[in-house]
């Protein structure tokens, strides 16, 4: 059972999907984007589990298989502990992309913002196999947010762009659920999402984006 916030994200991320990928009904907005957020025990990873059970499970041998559906959503978290509760796969087994970073200055050393470099290079052997495994997947749920580093949040961005070959869409145009507590672990090596990151003078838009990924 969902208590009265569970099931407002519950029936957000559902109808959203059911409407644009099984009624394929146009939405107000293009690509859902949506953080599920709260102290621990508010049943964060529960949210997940029942829209996992009503689009992925009970649906499967019915609406899913039926409007050929079944690879469109996928369940990701950043370790493979967090990844075997919801019955997924780690971030980085699940794009299959290496990624390498570039980085200079103190990183997250001093307290309160970063110098970091976010700009990262997609390194891939086999350039058409991300392609191949995302051109069916229009949805992904990550969950144990706090654990996402501001670069490894750019090298997902950068990776579905290049799986969906949509370079200038954030997220390569995926409607994408975020789902965490960002006061509990912060990410191992790594900036929280919450660093504020340095400024700097006369940036265009461009070098904003580049910085970020």
């Amino acid at each position: 059972m969902l208590n009265s916030k569970q099931w407002i994200a519950f029936h957000i991320i559902t109808q959203y999907f059911i409407q644009k990928f099984i009624i394929k009904q146009d939405t107000p907005s293009k690509h859902l984007s949506m953080l599920i957020t709260g102290p621990g025990g508010t049943g964060k990873t529960h949210v997940v589990h029942a829209v996992k059970s009503v689009i992925v499970l009970r649906c499967a041998r019915n609406i899913m298989q039926h409007y050929n559906c079944a690879h469109m959503i996928c369940f990701l978290a950043p370790t493979g502990s967090a990844a075997n509760l919801i019955d997924g796969m780690t971030i980085h087994k699940g794009l299959g992309i290496k990624i390498k970073s570039h980085k200079k200055g103190k990183g997250n050393r001093e307290p309160g913002e970063t110098e970091e470099d976010y700009s990262v290079i997609i390194n891939i052997k086999n350039c058409t196999q991300p392609q191949d495994e995302w051109k069916n997947v229009e949805f992904v749920l990550i969950d144990e947010t706090s654990l996402l580093s501001l670069q490894l949040l750019a090298e997902i961005d950068h990776a579905l762009c290049f799986a969906k070959e949509k370079l200038d869409i954030w997220f390569g145009g995926i409607a994408i659920i975020f789902s965490g507590d960002l006061f509990q672990y912060p990410p191992v090596g790594g900036s929280p999402l919450y660093t504020p990151i340095k400024p700097y003078a006369n940036q265009t838009n461009d070098e904003i984006q580049k910085r970020l990924g």
